[in-house]
């Protein structure tokens, strides 16, 4: 998984990703996937998280 910051990064430069056609059909996917796997990210690294 990608560290918070760069997820953070990736999903800022979405929209402009958004506009190559050929990766149009990917980020959309891990768009709609963003959330579940941002939850996934945090589980497995609860442990190292300070709220």
């Amino acid at each position: 998984m990608l560290p918070c910051s760069q997820l953070w990064v990736y999903s800022r430069r979405l929209p402009f990703l958004l506009q190559h056609p050929f990766l149009k059909i990917l980020t959309q996917h891990l768009w709609k996937n963003r959330k579940v796997a941002i939850e996934l990210y945090i589980q497995r690294n609860s442990k190292n998280i300070v709220f």
